[in-house]
This record gives C-alpha cells, structure tokens and sequence, in this order.
C-alpha cells in the first residue's frame, strides 16, 4: 500500500514517482498499433480480467501486461484506478477540455504526446 491506501489509490508512491500500475499501463498502450486501436478508452474490457489485475497489483504482485492480449483491458484498468482516486486526476479546467477534446476528435497525436508526457503534465497537479 501507498501511505496507507491501497496501490491502486494513488498515481503517484511516497517517493513521487509515478505508481506501477499507472506506468506499466502508460507503457503497454503507448505503443502505435495500440495507440491506433479502434475505440481505445470507450469500449470496455474485460471486467473480471480488470479486477484481478487490480488485486494483484494492490497485493504487491510483479504484474507482466505484454501478456495482456486485449488493450480495452488495460485501458480500462487504467481507468478504473483514476477512478478510483480520492481527488480527481486532473482539475476541471483547460486541461482536461483539452485532453477529451483530443480522445473526441481521435487526434492520435495529441493523445500520443499526451502519453509521452503524462508523467510531468501528472506531478505538475
């Protein structure tokens, strides 16, 4: 647990770097042909293969997502964890219009460079 709360909770470890879940997931859909992926963050994954990925990883558990074959799953794990934060990831503002405004236009670059700089658009939050 991170401070206390489970793993998954947390974007970030008491250390200030980017959780495991959130980076393993950021690393397994920042890849083209995934990135490309009809319907990436609006069709749902596997619901039941979501959750045991997230009990493992709030066990601790070293979690392999290459051998995850469907990228709604990880998508969808990545969601519910931001979901599941106790503050919203982001601030309702500018960058948030931006982001969805960017999933709704499926502009793959912007998502893409979103993705490259997630972590230091995160931690600026």
């Amino acid at each position: 647990a991170v401070s206390g709360r489970p793993r998954t909770q947390s974007v970030q470890e008491d250390d200030g770097a980017l959780s495991r879940l959130v980076a393993q997931c950021l690393g397994y859909l920042n890849r083209p042909p995934i990135l490309k992926e009809e319907g990436l963050f609006r069709i749902s994954g596997d619901v039941s293969k979501i959750n045991e990925l997230k009990a493992k990883f709030n066990a601790g558990y070293d979690v392999d997502l290459c051998e995850i074959r469907d990228p709604n799953t990880v998508a969808g794990l990545l969601k519910q964890n931001f979901r599941d934060l106790r503050k919203p990831l982001i601030a309702l503002g500018a960058p948030q219009k931006i982001i969805m405004e960017a999933v709704r236009q499926r502009n793959v670059q912007t998502v893409q460079l979103i993705f490259e700089n997630f972590e230091k658009f995160l931690l600026r939050w």
